[in-house]
């Protein structure tokens, strides 16, 4: 539990270890100009819907993809792709702010503190399991009643972490619906309107439909434009 007491009392050094984790960076002069253009449209969208926003550290990833993600108790991440994608035009600097505001969702929901204080409550855990792996794991007999204890002391961190995966997709209906309340629909309805078309993976299997932490975009769509503002 140490680890786990450790970062909820100094959030700031879990979301620096987070930076390294997930390879994001600050931002260069040019991506600090483009996203002060999207918190101008966060900041005037939450003022119009009485929402108070809180204070977010911006970080990019350098990867093509077109995603964005929220970490630890205050990062917003978005790709180089999706900044090269909707950069140019107002319009997509909507399409940015609706993202933002979704990402936001999930920081003032705790999603993102729940998975990091997940993540180092197994750490000691996990380490310990990989030492006695190269250890004592080896020494027949006594190797085996270790991997069971090993098993034992893990059983709870696979449950808490089984529990957390399966509600993601409610999660994320949640952020979308922060977004859709925020943002008076500007934005996020657009972007989910554009990437619907490659959100589905061709022969998806059983298993890839279990494993998803993101529901259908067109179910995403749908629940938010039902949703009321």
């Amino acid at each position: 539990m140490a680890p786990a007491v450790f970062v909820a009392y100094f959030p700031s050094f879990a979301a620096s270890t987070f930076d390294i984790r997930f390879s994001t960076r600050r931002l260069s002069q040019r991506e600090k100009e483009l996203v002060a253009k999207v918190e101008a449209v966060l900041e005037d969208c939450a003022k119009k819907s009485g929402i108070k926003l809180p204070q977010i550290v911006w970080r990019v990833q350098d990867i093509g993809e077109i995603n964005a993600m929220a970490y630890a108790h205050n990062r917003v991440c978005f790709t180089r792709g999706i900044l090269h994608k909707y950069g140019d035009t107002q319009a997509g600097i909507e399409r940015l702010a609706g993202v933002a505001a979704h990402e936001i969702g999930h920081l003032r929901n705790w999603d993102t503190r729940i998975n990091m204080l997940l993540h180092y409550l197994a750490l000691p855990v996990n380490f310990g399991i990989g030492l006695a792996n190269t250890t004592i794991n080896r020494i027949p007999i006594i190797g085996l009643i270790f991997t069971l204890a090993t098993i034992v002391f893990r059983l709870p961190c696979d449950i808490a972490h089984f529990l957390n995966g399966s509600t993601s997709q409610f999660q994320e209906y949640q952020a979308d619906r922060f977004a859709g309340k925020m943002m008076n629909g500007v934005g996020i309805s657009d972007f989910l309107e554009d990437i619907s078309h490659m959100s589905e993976l061709p022969g998806d299997k059983f298993s890839d439909w279990l494993m998803r932490t993101h529901p259908p975009t067109e179910l995403r769509h749908d629940e938010l434009t039902k949703a009321p503002n």
